[in-house]
C-alpha cells in the first residue's frame, strides 16, 4: 500500500520508528537512507558513535531533524533491530550535536547528544540489551560540544569534552549511577588559542589526547584552520604528562602545549582531523591531516607514534582537503589498520575551509611494521556508485572484523535528511533487507502538489524557494539544476497572485529568497509584492524574451559566469515531458539545461554551450523533436530517446543511474501534464533518483520493467500527484512490482 505525505513535527511525541527489518522486499547495502547530513561526526570530535556490547553492535547517530537514533546489529543472527527515536535534538540546521554512547554495569546503552554550546542531553535505554525505549536523564551539562565518551576497565566512564569557555573539560562517572561529577578543565582556551582534540583510553586506563591548535584571532575572523599537533597523557592516578613522562602543570596552556608536548609543527601550514590511540603495547599513536591551501593532492594523511624518545613521523596517503576524516586501530604485533577519506572529490577545486570539499573515497590501509610504511588494500571501504562522495569513517572497537567500519555518504546541504549510513568488514558491506514504501505526494490542486512535494523534500526547510507560474511550462524547463543548487523546492503559483498554499509553505520552510522564473507575464509584479508583504526578504527574477533566453539566463545564474562545466543536457523547448525526466539527471552533474526549437538551435542556447565550454551533449528525446541534422551540429552528442515519453523516461533513468543517480528511490509522475512532474525534478533531485512518466490509467510497459529491474534495490518511490493524475492501478502495479508495504 502506499501512504499520503504529511509533515512531521515536533509535536510528535512517540519514542520510535517502526523497525524496517524485513522477510521479503528488497535488499540494500546500507541500514539508513533517512538520517541526516553529517549523521555522524568525524572520529576526531564526537565518540564514539558505535559500541560492541555482549556481540551486538550499536550504532547511533543523527536521523531525520537531527534527532538522535539508534539502530543495532547482531552478527549471531545477521539482524538488524530499529531504527528507534533516542530523544529530540533542540539545534535547528546544526548538526553538531551528534551522539556518543557508552553501556553501564547492567548492560544499558546510554546516550549523550544535542550540544553544540548548549545543554548536553542524556538518554538511558530502560532495559539492558533493548533500545525500543528510551528514558531522559538530566542534562551532562548546560554548554557543552563534542563529547568523547570511554569506558575503562573498571566501568568507570570518562567524558571529555568542550566547554562553552572552549576550555577541554573532564568529567568521570561511575557505571551504575551513570551520574557525571564536576568538570576539571584540561586544555586552557583563552584569548591567544582554542582547541579541537581528541581522546582516546589505552587498555591499562591511561587516557591520551592530541590536540590541535586554533589561532583565536583567525577564528573570530571566520578562519576556522587549525594548525600544529601536540600530545598528553593522563595516568590512573590523575598524573597529567607529555610523551616524556614530564609532568605538566594542569590546565594546559598554548605555551605549555608549545614547550613539552609538540608532536607536529606545522609552521604556516594546516592540520586537522587529529586521533589518537595506542598500538598493544599502550604506545601512543597519532594520526592527522597536514598540508597547504593548492593543489589536488595538497593535504596528506600522517601517522606518528612515539618511538620512547621522539615521534617517528611516516605518511599514510595523500588527500584533497582538510576536512575529510579517518579511523585508526592497532591490530597487534605492530599492525595498524587506518580507514580513510583520501582521493580527489570535489575538494580539489573548493577553497580551505569551504566545506563542500568534504567527503571522498574511504580507503583501507595497512601498515605491518608498526607505522612506518603503508599499503592501500585491494577493496575500497565505499562502494563504487557513480558521483557519490563518502564521509565519517569510524572503526568500532569491540565489533567482528566482519562488520567493524561505520560510515555514511556526503552531502554538502545542510537541509538534506536523505543520507545513507553503512557498516562494512571484512565480508564487504553489510546488507539490509527492507519493504520498499509508495508516497503519494498529493495536493487538492498542481499547487498543492508541489507544496507536499516540497514538504517531502525539505522536512526542515530552507533559505531559498524557486517560483513558477501554475499556468504554462517554458520559463522552468531548465530550472531543476538551479533549485537543486539553491536547496529550493520548485513551487508553483497562479500567474496573478500568491496562492495562500505556497505562502504558507514559504513561512513553514523559513525561506528569506525567492527566484522567480519567467516575467511578468509568467507571474506578475503583484505576486513579488505579496512575497514581500509576507516577509520574504529578497525576490529575484530570472527571465527573458523567450524560453531560451529565460534557459540562458537561468544558466548565468546557476554559475555565476563563463566556466568550465563540460556538460550539457539538451532537450526539446517545445514540450515538457524529456526537459522534466532529465531535470535530476542535470541537477547531479551540475549542468545547464539547453533548449532546442524543432531543428533550430536557438542562439541562447549556442551561447549555453559557448560560455560553458561544452564539449558532451546528452540529447534526450526521439528524432521527431531533436532531428538527427541538429544533433550531430551538438559537442559530442549521444541521444537517449524512446518510442515516446514514458519509453523515454525509463532509458534517461537507467543511463542517470549508471552515471550519476542512484537506483534506490525514484519518482512517479503523469506523462500527460507538466505541473507534477515538473514540482517532483526537486525531490527526486534530493533523493539522487529519476523521474519516470506513467499514464494516468495505466503503468507503461517500458516503466513497469524499468522499475522490475532496479526492484530489489528500491527503499522508496514517490507518487506525484493525486489520483486524477496517477490513478489506482499504476499505484497497486508498483505496489506489486515493489512488493511494497
Amino acid at each position: 500500500m502506499y501512504r499520503f505525505i504529511r509533515v512531521l513535527t515536533l509535536l510528535v511525541v512517540a519514542s520510535i520508528f517502526l523497525p524496517l527489518q524485513s522477510a521479503h522486499g528488497a535488499t540494500v547495502d546500507f541500514f539508513e537512507w533517512n538520517a541526516s547530513q553529517e549523521s555522524i561526526l568525524s572520529e576526531m570530535t564526537t565518540h564514539p558513535a558505535a559500541i560492541t556490547v555482549n556481540g551486538k553492535v550499536y550504532i547511533a547517530y543523527q536521523g531525520p531533524g537531527f534527532d538522535a537514533c539508534i539502530v543495532s546489529w547482531d552478527p549471531a543472527k545477521s539482524k538488524w533491530d530499529g531504527p528507534y527515536r533516542i530523544g529530540f535534538n533542540t539545534l535547528e540546521m546544526d548538526p553538531h550535536g551528534a551522539p556518543a554512547l557508552f553501556s553501564d554495569a547492567s548492560g544499558r546503552i546510554h546516550v549523550l547528544y544535542g550540544a553544540h554550546n548548549t545543554a548536553l542531553k542524556h538518554s538511558q535505554a530502560q532495559s539492558p540489551g533493548r533500545i525500543d525505549s528510551w528514558m531522559a536523564l538530566p542534562d551532562v551539562a548546560t554548554k557543552a560540544t563534542y563529547p568523547q565518551v570511554a569506558k575503562a576497565a573498571d566501568d568507570s566512564i570518562m567524558l571529555f569534552r568542550r566547554s562553552s569557555s572552549a576550555d577541554w573539560v573532564l568529567q568521570s562517572a561511575d557505571s551504575v549511577a551513570a551520574v557525571f561529577g564536576t568538570e576539571k578543565i584540561i586544555l586552557d582556551g583563552d584569548s591567544e588559542a582554542w582547541w579541537y582534540a581528541n581522546s582516546s583510553l589505552t587498555d591499562e586506563g591511561t587516557l591520551l589526547i592530541a590536540f590541535a591548535r586554533v589561532d583565536t584571532y583567525e577564528y573570530r575572523t571566520g578562519d576556522f584552520s587549525r594548525h600544529d599537533v601536540f600530545f598528553a597523557k593522563r595516568l590512573k592516578n590523575g598524573t597529567w604528562q607529555n610523551a616524556q613522562g614530564q609532568t605538566l602543570p594542569m590546565p594546559i596552556t598554548l605555551a605549555t602545549a608549545e614547550a613539552s608536548c609538540t608532536v607536529f609543527d606545522s609552521g604556516y601550514g594546516l592540520t586537522n582531523e587529529v586521533t589518537v590511540g595506542a598500538d598493544t603495547s599502550s604506545t601512543p599513536c597519532a594520526m592527522y591531516l597536514t598540508g597547504r591551501t593548492t593543489g589536488a593532492d595538497r593535504f596528506a594523511w600522517r601517522f606518528d607514534r612515539w618511538d620512547g624518545t621522539s615521534w617517528r613521523s611516516a605518511e599514510i596517503t595523500t588527500t584533497d582537503h582538510h576536512f575529510d576524516s579517518g579511523s585508526f586501530r592497532a591490530l597487534g604485533e605492530g599492525t595498524f589498520e587506518a580507514v580513510l577519506v583520501a582521493g580527489l572529490s570535489d575538494g580539489n577545486i573548493a577553497p580551505a575551509g569551504d566545506m563542500r570539499g568534504r567527503g571522498g573515497i574511504i580507503r583501507r590501509f595497512v601498515s605491518t611494521d608498526a607505522g612506518v610504511t603503508w599499503t592501500a588494500t585491494d577493496e575500497d571501504v565505499s562502494p563504487n556508485e557513480p558521483g557519490t562522495f563518502y564521509s565519517s569513517p569510524v572503526i568500532v572497537d569491540g565489533a567482528p572484523d566482519a562488520a567493524h567500519v561505520i560510515f555514511t555518504d556526503w552531502s554538502n546541504d545542510l537541509t538534506d535528511p536523505f543520507r545513507r549510513l553503512f557498516l562494512w568488514g571484512s565480508e564487504g558491506l553489510v546488507p539490509r533487507a527492507v519493504t520498499p514504501v509508495v508516497t503519494r505526494l498529493a495536493g487538492t490542486s498542481r499547487v498543492g502538489t508541489a507544496v507536499s512535494i516540497s514538504q517531502e523534500a525539505f522536512p526542515m526547510g530552507t533559505s531559498t524557494v524557486v517560483l513558477a507560474t501554475s499556468a504554462d511550462f517554458p520559463d522552468a524547463l531548465a530550472g531543476a539544476p538551479l533549485a537543486a543548487q539553491q536547496s529550493a523546492p520548485l513551487l508553483l503559483t497562479t500567474p496573478t497572485s500568491l496562492s495562500p498554499e505556497v505562502a504558507q509553505e514559504i513561512e513553514r520552510l523559513g525561506a528569506t529568497t525567492v527566484v522567480i522564473l519567467g516575467g511578468h507575464s509568467a507571474i506578475s509584479a503583484d505576486v513579488e509584492e505579496q512575497l514581500k508583504v509576507a516577509g520574504v526578504k529578497t525576490v529575484e527574477r530570472i527571465w527573458g524574451p523567450s524560453r531560451f533566453e529565460t534557459a540562458l539566463a537561468i544558466s548565468r545564474r546557476l554559475y555565476g559566469g563563463p566556466n568550465s562545466i563540460h556538460k550539457a543536457v539538451v532537450v526539446s523547448g517545445r514540450s515538457w515531458p524529456d526537459a522534466c525526466v532529465t531535470g535530476p539527471l542535470a541537477a547531479g552533474l551540475q549542468s545547464p539545461i539547453v533548449l532546442t526549437d524543432g531543428g533550430v538551435l536557438p542562439a541562447a542556447s549556442q551561447q549555453i554551450l559557448t560560455e560553458w565550454t561544452i564539449w558532451r551533449t546528452i540529447v534526450v528525446g526521439g528524432t521527431m523533436v531533436i532531428p538527427d541534422s541538429l544533433k550531430v551540429t551538438l559537442p559530442a552528442p549521444i541521444r537517449i530517446g524512446g518510442a515516446n515519453r514514458y519509453e523515454t523516461s525509463a532509458l534517461v533513468a537507467e543511463y542517470a543511474c549508471d552515471t550519476q543517480l542512484l537506483p534506490h528511490r525514484f519518482v512517479l509522475a503523469s506523462g500527460i501534464d507538466f505541473p507534477d512532474a515538473l514540482s517532483a525534478s526537486t525531490v527526486a533531485a534530493r533523493v539522487r533518483g529519476p523521474i519516470l512518466l506513467t499514464r494516468p490509467e495505466s503503468l507503461p510497459t517500458p516503466v513497469a520493467d524499468y522499475v522490475s529491474g532496479i526492484a530489489d534495490g528500491v527503499v522508496e518511490a514517490y507518487i506525484a500527484g493525486g489520483e486524477r493524475a496517477v490513478g489506482v492501478e499504476p499505484a497497486s502495479s508498483l505496489d506489486s512490482i515493489l512488493g511494497a508495504d
